[in-house]
Formats: structure tokens, C-alpha cells, sequence
């Protein structure tokens, strides 16, 4: 997250003002100056759980005490940043070091609960494309933000390849970099992948044999969405081991697929075993109906310690 941050402030990349604290008496000094709410971050890898939207000063105690004192690893340093009021959105490219492929735009549903209500989780649904990102503040993204990073890496002589994911917010149809990942998320991954179908592994191969645009992506004029079928408990603690059934009456083709995390087999049944254990996977000519038949499928598998959002997708159908 750091070098990100760095790298923006280089180049002049619109992201969130921030500051970098490797003790807890700075960064809790610094949270005595500031205005609220505040983005407290952990550095290092946290499951997508290391960050804290803090309303009050006791707030940011409690975030800065228990990242320092590892609940998500060891951590030498964080990230305080300022609250970006905006809506969150996500955009994937795929690049050979030299030329890029937009691979396409998801939102993500962070917090646990309906309503956005909850504490953080690393995604509890998603669907594609965003409704938020327009084809001109796509071309705000990638000439601004994604275009930059590239000239960049390459100008220090270690050019990148692969999927660069982009964790945006727009405010007032405005582009700011939160984060990269160098990878797919989770769940975004899912909604993009029912979408493209067998056009990943192509344009993924191209990319390899760096012949990446030979292939163009088409996708078609339709909306995919993904819910998380969660362990009670998650993402704080959960039970495993627990008996799901019914996904054998799920049928599974090219507009319905379920893709499993966190299960496990015992003898012949299947069981949880993890936070985020099923994510099921649609696609339609139109939100609403994939919403429909994502949420039908759902009534049909039988989990007593599973919960799900029921609201995946809500805000972009209502506009």
C-alpha cells in the first residue's frame, strides 16, 4: 500500500491524502489533528480486512493498537488516509509490460451486512460492469492512473505484467486510485470470468506470449452478479465443518455457475470450511433478472450457518 501511495505522489496520481506511521505514538498523534472520519490501513496483507473507516478518536485507538499489535501479521507500519466520500468501483486491465486490455469493471460490496452496514470483509458480493464508471471516466482512469503506473515501472526497469487491479472511488464523476492488487479479486473475478467465458484464457495466453492485442475481448450486453454465502460469524470468528446441500438441484451452464472457496468434503458430504464458502454466479441481459436468478438459486441450498447480503446490486438496479 505504501509504495502505491509513493508512486502516486510521484507521478500526481489523484488518490486520498495520506500519511505513513511506523509507531503507535505518531500515528495516535497525528489522529488528534485530523478530521473524521479517517482510513486507518495495515500495510501488510490482511485478507481484505486490514482497513478501518474511524468516526471518532477512540476509533482510530483501537485500529492503530490492533494493527500494530498484529492481528493481521506482523506490522511494521500503516496508512492513515483521508476519507474519500464517493462510491467505490473496480477497474481490471490485463498488460504485457508495453500495451494494456481493459478486461472490464466491477462493484464490490465490502461490509458484512445489508445496507453496507458491518464490519469489512473481503467482499460479500459484486456485480459487472460498474455503473459508475462511464467510457469517459474510464478514459480519466487509464490516462490518469493506470497509464502513468505502467511508464513508470517500466522507467525503473522492472516493467509489470499480469492483471493490475485498480480499487477506485468516483466523486463527482472524478477518478481516485485507492489501491492496486496484481490479481483478480475476490469476489470481482467471478462476475468478470461468467461474462468473458472462454475469452480469458485466450486473451490470458495471448498476454504470455506477448501477443496480447491479437485478441479483442467481446463481451456481451449483459450484467453478471456473484453472492457470497458466508460462515455466521465471519469475518470475525465461525464454526466449519457444517452440512451443505441442495447444490446438486443448482443447474449449472454458461449463466449459472458456483464457485466454491471455503468447502471441504467429509466422507461424501459436503462442508464448510472457511469465512467465505460458496460464491453462486449469474448472468443477464439486465441486472434485475440476474438478480432474480442468483437469489432463486440461493433459496435452494440448505446451510443452517450460512447468511448472505440480500441486497447485491441493489443500488445500481434502483438507478
Amino acid at each position: 500500500k505504501i509504495f502505491t501511495k509513493k508512486l502516486c505522489e510521484k507521478l500526481n496520481i489523484p488518490t486520498a491524502k495520506f500519511g505513513i506511521f511506523y509507531n503507535k505514538l505518531d500515528a495516535k498523534k497525528f489522529t488528534e489533528t485530523i478530521k473524521f472520519p479517517t482510513v486507518i490501513k495495515a500495510d501488510n496483507l490482511a485478507s481484505g480486512k486490514g482497513v478501518y473507516v474511524c468516526k471518532n478518536i477512540q476509533e482510530t485507538s483501537i485500529a492503530i493498537n490492533e494493527i500494530f499489535d498484529g492481528k493481521f501479521g506482523q506490522a511494521e507500519n500503516l496508512l492513515i488516509e483521508e476519507f474519500l466520500d464517493g462510491e467505490e468501483a473496480s477497474l481490471f486491465i490485463l498488460t504485457d509490460g508495453y500495451d494494456l486490455l481493459v478486461l472490464g469493471s466491477a462493484q464490490d460490496h465490502k461490509r458484512a451486512f445489508d445496507n453496507d452496514c458491518g464490519p469489512n470483509t473481503g467482499g460479500m458480493g459484486a456485480y459487472s460492469p460498474a455503473s459508475n464508471i462511464t467510457p469517459r471516466i474510464e478514459k480519466k482512469i487509464i490516462d490518469r492512473i493506470i497509464t502513468p503506473t505502467l511508464d513508470e515501472m517500466r522507467e525503473k526497469g522492472t516493467p509489470f505484467r499480469g492483471i493490475l487491479y485498480a480499487g477506485l472511488m468516483i466523486k463527482n464523476d472524478e477518478p481516485y486510485l485507492i489501491e492496486y492488487n496484481a490479481r483478480f479479486g475476490d469476489p470481482e473475478c467471478q462476475v468478470l470470468a461468467i461474462r468473458l467465458g472462454a475469452q480469458l484464457l485466450d486473451v490470458l495466453f495471448n498476454c504470455a506470449q506477448k501477443a496480447l492485442l491479437e485478441t479483442k475481448i467481446n463481451y456481451a450486453d449483459d450484467f453478471g452478479i456473484t453472492v457470497v454465502l458466508a460462515s455466521k460469524g465471519y469475518p470475525g470468528e465461525y464454526q466449519k465443518g457444517e452440512e451443505i446441500t441442495g447444490l446438486e438441484n443448482i443447474s449449472e451452464n454458461e449463466e449459472i455457475q458456483v464457485f466454491h472457496s471455503g468447502t471441504a468434503l467429509d466422507g461424501i458430504k459436503l462442508v464448510s470450511n472457511g469465512g467465505r464458502v460458496l460464491s453462486i454466479t449469474t448472468r443477464s441481459e439486465d441486472l434485475e433478472s440476474a438478480r432474480k436468478k442468483v437469489y432463486d438459486a440461493l433459496t435452494i441450498i440448505k446451510w443452517k450457518g450460512g447468511f448472505y447480503r440480500k441486497d447485491i446490486g441493489c443500488k445500481r438496479s434502483q438507478k
